[in-house]
């Protein structure tokens, strides 16, 4: 099985914190037996090699439930659920992902702010729906990837036309 995406990590993440305090640590690692991941996919490390794929993508989606209201921390590299996030488990959807944390205010106004400063910072905005299941920084290393394919071609052409 691949390592699921972050939105995937949502629900469960949230399942997770239902019964008590986590530390982030702990979840990444029920999470990472809940979903049977080989000692390969846990162990794979993101391009700078500091954290692995998989506790990268559970941290931003604990990062995205707090941000809208449904996991709260609680100290350092701890957190709970919420009463929010109790009432979303009430009657839970069959998955969360960006756009079913849309319609939470704390959210949305979270949305609007980064959306807004990265807007004024580069002038486009930043949020790409095909993009939706990568976490902000594999879609920042998708675009340096790109940019840097873009740039080489470019390059190529120059010389090939000698100038």
């Amino acid at each position: 099985m691949p390592i699921p995406d972050f939105q995937t990590l949502m629900l469960p993440l949230l399942q997770l914190a239902a019964d008590r305090e986590w530390r982030i640590s702990d979840a990444v690692e029920r999470l990472a037996d809940d979903y049977k991941l080989s000692q390969e996919e846990r162990t794979l490390l993101i391009p700078s090699g500091r954290q692995t794929t998989f506790s990268n993508r559970v941290a931003w989606a604990k990062s995205y439930l707090i941000k809208a209201g449904l996991l709260k921390p609680t100290k350092r590299a701890h957190f709970c659920i919420s009463e929010q996030g109790k009432s979303v488990l009430a009657t839970p959807p069959d998955r969360i992902t960006i756009k079913y944390l849309g319609q939470f205010p704390e959210f949305q106004e979270f949305r609007k702010t980064s959306e807004s400063e990265a807007e004024t910072r580069i002038g486009q905005p930043t949020y790409l729906e095909h993009e939706a299941a990568l976490t902000p920084d594999e879609t920042i290393r998708n675009a340096y990837i790109q940019l840097e394919q873009e740039l080489a071609d470019e390059l190529l052409l120059k010389i090939r036309a000698g100038t």
